[in-house]
């Protein structure tokens, strides 16, 4: 039993000891300590605040990702005609305008249009 009471009254011996030592501060060692730790507090919330803000970040980040590569998958294909492509460059060659009428192909659909303005 003797032994359980050393720890207890080192502890007790301990804590009046600071206890004395904490009332004995000045008052503007007092006020740092206050600064100090109201600056503690502070940017501990700020911390917590951080520590959800980045995962959930990520998180955001990662399913707007996934979602732009699956919509690929879900939108249908616009059909590819390549035929018409190559009906128009036959057209062309098969035609019997000369190739300075298709040079000059947006000078024509201008003076259509102001034809059509002014008429």
């Amino acid at each position: 039993m003797k032994q359980s009471n050393i720890p207890d009254k080192l502890e007790s011996l301990i804590k009046s000891e600071l206890d004395q030592s904490v009332n004995n501060l000045d008052a503007a060692t007092v006020s740092k300590l206050n600064q100090a730790r109201q600056k503690a507090i502070d940017n501990a919330s700020r911390n917590r605040y951080q520590q959800w803000l980045i995962p959930a970040g990520s998180f955001a980040v990662a399913a707007l990702v996934l979602a732009m590569q699956t919509s690929h998958f879900f939108t249908p294909a616009s059909p590819i005609n390549p035929q018409s492509e190559v009906l128009g460059d036959l057209e062309i060659l098969a035609s019997s305008q000369d190739l300075d009428f298709y040079e000059n192909l947006e000078f024509y659909a201008w003076l259509d249009e102001e034809l059509q303005q002014a008429g």
